[in-house]
């Protein structure tokens, strides 16, 4: 077995919704893990190499902030940008020279996909850069940004991104082309338990809490259901955490307090989502920003449907194969709209698209991928 470097911003540490944001890393490492032996870098809380189960992983010191939230207009976010920058940098160049790989995958383009350059051109190697919706509308909106962003997505080996849409963006900012590849957990579900038939039901949302992901949107929606539809339901769960919590628990106090069924939770780990998700009939997915996120994967892995507002490739995924209910506008009218059809439906109805997309989102395919690619290059 010959050697790969991973880089990543997302990947599990002891912090709260590190877990949540990294599993995907985790098992697409371990998949990859089949074929050779994998070194990742990633985000810590100090500059050292540690062991993940069958991983070695190259930490590098960062912020409790994460990178993402940070905003070049603030002088101290400058500072910590260019010191996770240098860190990231170092702990790439350290762990290329410990392992002398075959080759590096950059997750994401930013900046991971700039270490891996730097990195790939001193050694000689290839490398791999995986695109998020993140990369291509946040950052490549700043100016500068955009300028780097443009290098090193022309100068990589081969490009993905985890949409189709993202896809063709990624290809015409880079003029290299891309290719989607899905993002997916591995959940190792034997015989997942089906939905309930009929009402009372039950709807989850697990990630983050954040105006991309639309969880203030879900809780105007919800406010707006009336006594009726919530005679459907018999309890939502909200899991997850971040920068909307103080609007998210002022919001669901209000609805507390008029006897509604609804539970705020803290962020949990894959095995606790898997259990959420079966205990429940409904997976709801209220972005303003999307792509393909992985609760949808997680969704169809455990055969539930999704009531999903229309962004990124989820209209078109809907529109494919039937998986649940997309509602015809991004707003709090429209998902309550939304949600009150699936009240009024039987989430059994949706089993032959699920089963479709559960096909499709497996990540030893995608390890076999780049095993494929790799191995036609040498």
């Amino acid at each position: 077995m010959t050697n790969l470097v991973l880089l990543t911003t997302s990947f599990p540490r002891s912090e709260p919704g590190s877990e949540a944001a990294g599993s995907f890393v985790v098992d697409l490492s371990v998949s990859l893990g089949k074929f050779w032996h994998v070194t990742v870098v990633a985000p810590g809380t100090d500059d050292t190499v540690e062991r993940w189960e069958s991983l070695n992983v190259y930490r590098y010191k960062t912020p409790d902030k994460p990178l993402a939230e940070m905003r070049v207009v603030h002088p101290f976010d400058v500072v910590n940008i260019f010191r996770v920058l240098r860190a990231g940098q170092r702990a790439t160049n350290h762990a290329i020279k410990d392992t002398n790989p075959e080759a590096i995958i950059a997750l994401w383009a930013l900046p991971c996909g700039l270490w891996a350059q730097i990195a790939a051109k001193k050694v000689r190697i290839p490398f791999i850069v995986w695109c998020l919706g993140s990369d291509i509308w946040s950052l490549g909106k700043i100016p500068i940004v955009k300028t780097v962003l443009k290098r090193v997505l022309s100068s990589a080996d081969w490009v993905y991104a985890d949409g189709y849409e993202l896809a063709k963006e990624v290809t015409n900012m880079g003029g290299n082309n891309c290719e989607f590849l899905p993002s997916s957990r591995s959940l190792k579900l034997d015989k997942p338990l089906p939905p309930r038939s009929k009402t009372p039901f039950r709807l989850v949302y697990v990630g983050r809490w954040h105006p991309n992901k639309g969880t203030d949107i879900l809780l105007e929606a919800l406010s707006i259901l009336s006594s009726d539809d919530w005679g459907l339901i018999e309890r939502i769960d909200i899991y997850g955490g971040g920068v909307l919590r103080d609007v998210m628990e002022a919001q669901v106090d209000k609805l507390r307090s008029i006897q509604r069924p609804i539970f705020l939770h803290d962020y949990i780990d894959k095995s606790e989502a898997i259990a959420a998700i079966q205990r429940s009939d409904w997976v709801m997915i209220p972005s303003r920003i999307e792509s393909i996120p992985v609760i949808f994967s997680d969704a169809m892995q455990c055969h539930r449907p999704i009531i999903c507002t229309p962004v990124g490739d989820l209209p078109e995924l809907c529109a494919r194969e039937e998986v649940g209910v997309c509602v015809n506008d991004v707003s709090p009218s429209a998902l309550a709209d939304g949600i009150r059809q699936a009240l009024h439906s039987n989430p059994r109805q949706y089993e032959k698209g699920i089963k479709s997309f559960k096909k499709i989102f497996d990540l030893d395919s995608v390890a076999l991928h780049f095993r494929q690619i790799l191995t036609n290059m040498n």
